[in-house]
């Protein structure tokens, strides 16, 4: 959650800098993922034209599913965005 945080003061801080008017809606993409590691091989992997994987690309449900943040984590997102009175239309 400390990540979280921090990605949204610096959206804040870039907003000021860049003097956007804050009624206007800011949309910000957080990746949640909780094996990095097993996503950045898999990436690895399907873009190696010498690997046995080249090509072999996974929907974003399947990477969701294999790589994602689980629904602890997606649940604690939420609630800390909502607190700060962040509106969250669409989250996987």
């Amino acid at each position: 959650m400390k990540t979280l945080a921090i990605a949204l003061a610096l959206a804040l801080s870039a907003l000021a800098v860049a003097g956007t008017m804050p009624e206007q809606p800011l949309r910000v993409a957080v990746g949640l993922a909780r094996d990095t590691a097993g996503l950045e091989a898999f990436a690895n992997a399907v873009s190696n034209p010498a690997g046995p994987s080249y090509g072999r690309y996974a929907s974003v449900g399947a990477l969701a599913a294999q790589f994602g943040a689980t629904p602890a984590t997606v649940r604690a997102v939420r609630l800390s965005c909502a607190a700060s009175e962040w509106s969250i239309p669409r989250l996987m």
